[in-house]
């Protein structure tokens, strides 16, 4: 009689939105598993990686002829699910592991860049971001606020943006964000449907307007009031991408004064209407989510104006 190992899980599968599956990094699960026996897994049938770090035991894990020493430590694992792999414990000790399971279309160039299953170990100076990072998803998985697909793509292009980093790519250093402009940051994308006014962000930043734009534009090379129309426009296309929302609904979600005005807005920010928009989602090539568009002067007067 065939006898097949289930390794001890304590995980949540999460079911992403047809929307989130096409356009924003989705998960497929988060937890731990806890491993006595080695543990096969057949290629996956869509792109998706298995990013994970061990927190106790030791062991191996074998993927494309190649093989992996598994210890705790600041080590992390970046593992392509269209290749089969096994995971197995040092003889006679338990290996737990801890990660999350997550895809996106154009995986496949990620893997590349990041050097493939030859390279799929991270040595990290610290995985505490990683680690925090997860610990947020699993509570937003559990609880799915508002517009939780989409906080999840954030914290998983913060993940992945870490691992970039880690090989030098970009080879630019970082440098650190100032506190004040750190806050307005999260703030601002924490909750990106609300109409952000020059007196919310004095309050969240702790400093004058004018310290807060000089600083906002030295660290982040744009303006804020740029920042804070990419946000919006990042939301609008999250919103108009799900085709129960009529354009006015969109509109008023996002606090725009009329639709007429958010129209006018989506237009001159993306160079179609919002209507057009749709009509490429539908039948044409997928627009960038974030607009990668550099401030113009325009957008640098506003901001010396006063943010909405």
């Amino acid at each position: 009689m065939l006898q097949i190992y289930i390794p001890d899980s304590k995980q949540l599968e999460v079911s992403s939105s047809a929307i989130a599956r096409r356009l924003f990094w989705h998960l497929f699960s988060i937890g731990t598993i806890y491993l006595d026996h080695a543990d096969h897994h057949q290629p996956f049938d869509k792109p998706g990686v298995h990013l994970f770090w061990v927190v106790s035991g030791k062991g191996t894990l074998e993927t494309q002829d190649f093989t992996y020493s598994l210890g705790s430590g600041n080590s992390v694992w970046f593992i392509d699910m269209m290749h089969s792999r096994t995971y197995a414990p040092q003889s006679g000790r338990r290996l737990t592991i801890r990660g999350i399971r997550f895809g996106l279309g154009h995986l496949r160039m990620w893997h590349e860049e990041l050097g493939g299953s030859g390279r799929a170990e991270f040595s990290l100076a610290s995985a505490s971001l990683i680690k925090d990072a997860y610990a947020e998803l699993w509570r937003i998985v559990q609880s799915k606020p508002t517009a939780w697909e989409w906080r999840v793509h954030l914290i998983l292009d913060r993940i992945v943006g870490q691992l970039l980093v880690a090989r030098h790519i970009p080879p630019a250093p970082l440098t650190e964000v100032p506190e004040p402009v750190a806050r307005v940051i999260n703030a601002v994308l924490s909750n990106p449907l609300y109409d952000w006014k020059a007196k919310d962000l004095v309050r969240i930043a702790r400093v004058s307007y004018s310290g807060l734009r000089l600083a906002f534009r030295q660290s982040q090379r744009e303006t804020l009031h740029s920042f804070i129309q990419r946000t919006r426009l990042s939301e609008a296309k999250r919103l108009l991408s799900d085709p129960s929302r009529s354009i006015n609904e969109v509109a008023e979600q996002l606090h725009f004064s009329s639709p007429f005005y958010f129209s006018y807005f989506f237009k001159r920010s993306e160079g179609v209407s919002p209507t057009e928009f749709r009509n490429r989602l539908k039948h044409g090539p997928m627009p960038d989510v974030m607009s990668g568009r550099q401030p113009d002067e325009e957008s640098i007067r506003a901001d010396q104006r006063g943010s909405k």
